[in-house]
């Protein structure tokens, strides 16, 4: 029985290549240059029985995937495609990434944001048989049952795991000594908790009054 050609962007990605790992056996890859051209995709896309879109879909950083979706959306009213669309909203999850060759790469800031967990990537595959989406287009991948996890749950966690780590100093720290006497002190977490906390109750209270 022939198996289905399956097409995957961003393989090169921590999501796209931890998605592809089950799947190496059968890969061919294609280089799209420009994902913003649409002839990019034409030649790609033939003979698939379904696409998995997790490249980037534009370099702009502000609101980028909420701009894609709503493309999405507007692509399905007018077109009405003979396909699905399913969405993958990502939760804030965290994980191991097998691109990184080195622990400089971990903290690298210029890759801030790319420890997103792959657990997640099981999903992309499944949600390629139509009876798993069961008609629903918008699917929330999140751990711990979607419930919010506090930073300082991860404390216990890692000292327990980790004591070696924590006693050798191997986690990061940093010598601020003459940024604070230059600047003073920076504020702490509790400050900067209280600060966006603060801001984000007080634009709740007045959506609601304004409603």
């Amino acid at each position: 029985m022939a198996k289905d050609l399956v097409l995957i962007t961003g393989a090169a990605s921590h999501v796209g290549f931890a998605t592809l790992q089950k799947h190496l056996e059968d890969v061919e890859f294609v280089l799209i240059s420009d994902l913003q051209e649409p002839s990019g995709l034409k030649e790609a896309i033939k003979g698939v029985s379904g696409v998995i879109h997790v490249a980037t879909p534009i370099p702009l950083k502000l609101d980028r995937d909420a701009m894609a979706y709503y493309a999405a959306l507007k692509f399905i009213e007018t077109k009405k495609p003979y396909f699905d669309v399913i969405h993958m909203l990502l939760g804030y999850v965290q994980g191991a990434n097998e691109l990184y060759s080195s622990a400089e790469e971990m903290v690298d800031t210029d890759r801030c944001g790319s420890n997103n967990g792959v657990i997640l990537t099981a999903a992309y595959v499944l949600f390629l048989e139509p009876e798993n989406a069961k008609g629903c287009d918008n699917f929330i991948l999140a751990g711990h049952s979607g419930q919010n996890v506090p930073w300082k749950e991860f404390v216990p966690i890692i000292r327990e795991r980790f004591p070696d780590a924590r006693n050798d100093d191997i986690l990061i720290s940093f010598d601020v000594n003459n940024s604070e006497a230059a600047f003073g002190k920076f504020l702490g977490s509790e400050e900067m908790i209280q600060n966006v906390v603060s801001q984000y109750v007080d634009l709740l209270e007045s959506q609601d009054s304004m409603q």
